[in-house]
């Protein structure tokens, strides 16, 4: 599966370092950190109150009302609610089941279960859907796609030329590259890897599989066999400074609850 010119690399598990949560909370501890945020799971009873313990905040992903309940339920201080329309990997953790539930359908139903307040997530590109998440119950939101185009963005020259055209279809949510589910750009490796027919591996051993190949890509620029995270409004990134991207979010936010 490797394209011409790209070295190829024998893998040894053994050089990927896999640290569980519960061999980074003394780390997190150690360093003061008062803010954490989790994701593909969350904390045992333990490691709740160990955290809670030493005064952490704790903001955890929910990707259906029964997961948002769970994550309230056991302590979490606040609760992201990550639609279907976000790019990268879902958040689900409850079952074998991807739930789908879109954005602004998920995050006023999440707001009359939980008592805690609520990210939105997944979707959101401007001032419009900051003030329609907020009026649906979110206390604040969270935005990715957003910004892959900005200049300080680490995404490659490639990966943000292919946002230029993008549309709303034009991103999938697929396991090809990490074994867990992740929304972006369709490339060769996510096409040759589903139509190969071998089983994939679950995350984390999928993510070690690719890694090389993803390594070399990237650093070749070559869009075909590298990881194109992004939002099924990606389309809208804008290729401004960080700062001004928020700077204009504000404002056009403002202007909306202004008239």
């Amino acid at each position: 599966m490797a394209p011409t010119g790209l070295p190829l690399h024998r893998w040894n598990f053994d050089e990927v370092p896999f640290y569980s949560w519960r061999d980074q909370l003394p780390v997190i501890l150690a360093a003061g950190i008062k803010h954490v945020s989790f994701t593909f799971g969350m904390p045992d009873e333990a490691g709740f109150r160990l955290l809670k313990e030493h005064h952490v905040l704790l903001m955890g992903t929910a990707t259906s009302v029964e997961e948002a309940t769970v994550l309230a339920s056991a302590g979490t201080d606040v609760v992201i609610a990550q639609g279907i329309e976000a790019g990268g990997h879902r958040g689900s953790f409850l079952s074998g089941n991807l739930p789908q539930t879109g954005t602004f359908a998920l995050v006023p139903q999440i707001a009359d279960r939980v008592h805690v307040p609520i990210i939105a997530a997944g979707g959101i590109m401007d001032g419009r859907g900051v003030a329609a998440a907020k009026m649906l119950g979110a206390a604040g939101v969270q935005l990715g796609s957003l910004f892959l185009r900005a200049h300080e963005s680490l995404a490659t020259s490639a990966h943000k030329a292919a946002l230029a055209d993008i549309t709303d279809t034009d991103t999938l949510l697929t396991r090809a590259v990490s074994g867990r589910w992740a929304r972006g750009v369709r490339n060769t490796l996510i096409t040759e890897i589903e139509a190969s027919g071998l089983p994939i591996n679950e995350y984390p051993y999928q993510d070690a599989l690719t890694q090389p190949i993803r390594r070399v890509a990237k650093e070749l620029d070559n869009p075909a066999f590298v990881n194109m995270w992004a939002g099924q409004a990606a389309g809208k990134a804008r290729t401004w400074s960080t700062a001004d991207i928020f700077a204009e979010l504000v404002r056009e936010t403002a202007l909306i609850f202004n008239k």
